[in-house]
């Protein structure tokens, strides 16, 4: 991002369903794993373009009755508030950096603030804003729910090109019509023109009265 720029909405979407992949079966284990390191320099693109999240250093086995996580240590900027002590982390605080994951693909930097100018793509945003809402509860709360939306608009997207390229067909098609009906309009006027002039010269032929010269003597 930093040589080539920015991601389109439909890279970054590419990207995210395959760390939903991974993310999706760290969640159902039992009990659930959580990274807590999800940023860009633990996501590494294969040759193949898979995607691979590296780094488990300081993840963690969720535990239902703990209130606090018993060590702090994250990243600033891609960890959620509650990461900071006020509660223990669960899998929403892996969503919530995924949310800050994606805002960094499509701006190039994190910065939380004014993301109706600095994202365009309204589907995108909405995405965001709902991955790194300051309360979890407010939060996307599964991570196939994050799959399940991207899946929507990208079915959206090939509805709106299907329906593009039908238009497009039917267009050129109508195009292809109107010079051929043009032309076999002209054919079958000039025809019916003959038609006509035949039919007339024979008709007033055969009603013309029939002089005769008369006989010239020698």
């Amino acid at each position: 991002i930093k040589i080539n720029g920015t991601l389109p909405a439909k890279d970054i979407y590419g990207v995210v369903l395959k760390l939903c992949d991974v993310l999706s079966y760290l969640h159902n284990l039992t009990p659930p794993v959580i990274h807590r390191d999800i940023k860009p320099h633990n996501i590494i693109v294969a040759p193949d373009g898979g995607i691979h999240l590296i780094d488990f250093g300081i993840a963690r086995v969720y535990k239902a009755y703990q209130k606090k996580d018993t060590t702090i240590i994250n990243t600033e900027r891609y960890a959620s508030p509650e990461s900071y002590g006020f509660a223990q982390t669960s899998t929403l605080a892996d969503i919530y950096s995924l949310g800050i994951v994606m805002l960094f693909m499509a701006t190039g930097r994190e910065e939380k603030t004014g993301l109706d100018i600095q994202i365009k793509d309204k589907h995108l945003r909405k995405l965001i804003e709902r991955c790194i809402a300051f309360d979890p509860k407010a939060r996307i709360q599964k991570i196939s729910e994050i799959s399940d939306y991207i899946s929507r608009i990208n079915g959206k997207a090939k509805k709106r090109r299907q329906a593009w390229f039908a238009l497009g067909l039917a267009l050129l098609v109508l195009c292809s019509a109107i010079p051929s009906y043009l032309l076999g309009h002209k054919i079958g006027v000039n025809d019916g023109r003959r038609e006509a002039y035949q039919e007339g010269y024979e008709s007033g032929y055969a009603e013309a009265p029939d002089w005769k010269l008369p006989t010239v003597p020698y």
